[in-house]
């Protein structure tokens, strides 16, 4: 199915659309590759938009679920086929550029009442599993300049508290709980170089005629509640060995 062309003006447009249904559901869409056959693999399924040339811009590609008066709007899955080995990966990439690369933007939905609601939630978890996987979060590397930068935080509140921040790890039923490790960067192969630094402090007040306190710092070593012999966590502070001065405490 191809539409006309045009040698001075826009190409001719492509559209299917389902059966309306006056007193009922609308009519499906449904696209999909035949199955393989013995010795073959299933066929693709391609959407893309065509090339630009000189300075316009290419395309875009659009998926959006529709919207309901009363009820809840159109749902988006995007879901990988299933395998007795290893299932299909989901990749969300933007583009390559001589310049800066594209974004990639992941927002939850807007709450457009004005008060009492809040916007979606995003949520980025690994699947249930005998050993549940890994979430990576990492910035690329680079090769000829900064790395870049990964900031986690939660955003700014107008006029109530701002949200709070927990970083924890899974309880554990049967062995040791998992730990925390907050580590700045190493230096390698540079001399005259300085480690990144890590830093831990309590919020500022920002207003200088106010009568508020600033943050607190609490750092606790863990307690227990078994038996008589058991013991809560020790807390040690060490200055680096290079500056043959340490001191723990216990």
């Amino acid at each position: 199915m191809t539409a006309g062309q045009a040698a001075a003006s826009t190409g001719g447009h492509i559209a299917l659309t389902s059966g309306v249904g006056s007193l009922s559901s609308s009519g499906d869409i449904t696209l999909v590759t035949s199955d393989a056959g013995t010795n073959g693999i299933t066929g693709k399924v391609l959407l893309k938009t065509g090339e630009a040339t000189l300075a316009q811009d290419a395309g875009d590609i659009e998926l959006v679920g529709g919207p309901a008066l009363q009820g809840d709007g159109g749902d988006i899955k995007l879901t990988a086929g299933t395998s007795t080995l290893i299932g299909g990966s989901i990749m969300l990439s933007a583009g390559k550029s001589a310049t800066t690369g594209g974004l990639v933007n992941i927002l939850s939905g807007t709450s457009t009442a004005a008060s009492g609601q809040i916007s979606g939630t995003v949520m980025l978890a690994s699947a249930q599993g005998s050993s549940s996987g890994t979430v990576d979060i990492t910035s690329g590397k680079a090769t000829n300049g900064k790395s870049g930068n990964l900031s986690i935080k939660t955003g700014v509140s107008n006029s109530n508290a701002s949200g709070d921040m927990t970083l924890g790890v899974g309880t554990s039923t049967g062995s040791t709980g998992g730990s925390i490790l907050i580590e700045a960067g190493d230096v390698k192969g540079s001399s005259n170089s300085k480690a990144g630094s890590t830093s831990i402090q309590g919020g500022d007040i920002l207003d200088t005629t106010s009568t508020s306190s600033a943050g607190d710092v609490f750092l606790r070593s863990g307690k227990t509640t078994g038996t008589a012999t058991s013991r809560g966590g020790h807390m040690t502070l060490q200055a680096g060995e290079a500056d043959d001065v340490s001191v723990a405490i216990y």
